[in-house]
């Protein structure tokens, strides 16, 4: 065994292609790689490692290290520090000055009020960490919205700081029968990383049969106006639209699921059990005895060909999310967003009343693109 060794946090359904690239990798520097499960189970890991030595830490499998073998033979050299941290990341830690505290592995002293001793990596040309895409092709998130800019613009705004500096990842918003305001706010906040489509008669729940028809996509994201996804996103699954499309290969249906707090009382929502940690994911479904945690419709995605198996019908020519999930092996992250459509009365939101269908044929045009489209709902059928 060599005396370099990294440690992996993966699960069984993190994408295959990234994984085996990163054990190539490390296994052509001459370094022991170690995998836990979850960020609990190293606990169970930790034993296996030399306690004296420092190890890679790998947060997730998308985790990449430049020159990781020279990272560890500094941390060699200079052993009295107890964590190399590279761009805010602790890349390195002592397993016997190791310990996993609520959610996070940390360093054991500071548990006793000791602070660590840390070295930061500021110069970034030899040594950096960067995050690997899965290979696959991200899901086409559609946003849809009827005038409530303000909850809007806080979902758009949690959306696009979870992806980063990445504009890979397309994005429809689509604005059923917008007022002249709500229209004017909107292209106020220069969104330029995404397509802005106005449907012609507000057309409700039916916005995703449109946005379907709209876009052909393969895999796509249901992401809902009142919908604000934590800063931390972006730090526990990084890249995490492609995590979700990878995932799809596995499962029905992988979604962000909203934390219950803000519930109301009457929905008696199940808190998340203390067992799992921030960065896990937890599963669902018939192939996991039926086990059922928590997810609504607020940010769903799954492939096109699963939408058209569930049950589609008049009056929206669509299925909802509790039809989505019926009979679904799903996936959801462990952390969990925050539902404001909950706030609705509180904000001074009315519920809107829902008509007994929605309007059959309606006309979409991109005020970016400026494409022109009619559809039809009912042509869902037969496509």
């Amino acid at each position: 065994m060599s005396v370099y060794q990294a440690l992996i946090v993966a699960d069984q359904y993190d994408p295959v292609d990234v994984i085996d690239d990163l054990l190539r990798e490390l296994e052509a520097e001459g370094i022991s790689v170690f995998v836990s499960n979850t960020v609990k189970d190293i606990s169970n890991v930790l034993p296996q490692l030399q306690a004296d030595k420092p190890f890679l830490y790998y947060k997730n499998c998308q985790t990449r290290i430049r020159n990781p073998r020279l990272l560890l033979e500094w941390h060699w050299s200079n052993i009295g520090f107890h964590n190399v941290r590279l761009r805010g990341e602790y890349v390195t830690f002592i397993p016997n000055r190791s310990v996993v505290f609520r959610d996070e592995l940390i360093n054991s002293c500071v548990l006793v009020g000791t602070e660590a001793f840390v070295f930061d990596i500021s110069q970034f040309d030899v040594v950096d960490l960067f995050y690997r895409k899965p290979n696959v092709r991200p899901p086409h998130i559609f946003v849809y919205s009827k005038d409530r800019p303000d909850y809007l613009k806080h979902s758009l705004d949690s959306l696009r700081y979870s992806l980063g500096e990445d504009t890979s990842v397309p994005i429809t918003l689509f604005l059923n029968e917008p007022t002249l305001e709500m229209l004017g706010k909107v292209r106020s906040w220069n969104f330029e990383w995404m397509d802005i489509v106005c449907i012609e008669k507000n057309s409700f729940y039916s916005a995703i049969n449109l946005a379907v028809q709209w876009a052909n996509p393969e895999t796509f994201v249901v992401f809902e106006d009142d919908f604000i996804l934590p800063h931390t996103a972006r730090d526990f699954f990084p890249n995490w639209p492609y995590l979700f499309a990878d995932r799809l290969r596995n499962f029905d249906v992988v979604g962000w699921a909203p934390n219950t707090d803000n519930a109301p009382r009457i929905h008696r929502f199940p808190k998340l059990s203390d067992a799992y940690c921030f960065s896990d994911w937890v599963n669902g479904g018939p192939r996991f005895n039926n086990s059922c945690p928590l997810l609504l419709g607020n940010a769903l995605a799954t492939t096109q060909k699963y939408w058209r198996s569930c049950e589609i019908k008049a009056p929206w020519y669509l299925p909802l999310d509790s039809h989505l999930l019926r009979t679904a092996n799903y996936s959801t992250p462990a952390l969990r967003g925050y539902h404001i459509g909950w706030n609705q009365q509180m904000d001074g939101y009315s519920s809107a009343a829902r008509p007994s269908d929605a309007p059959m044929q309606n006309t979409l045009r991109s005020i970016v693109t400026g494409r022109t489209e009619t559809f039809r709902l009912d042509s869902i059928l037969s496509q």
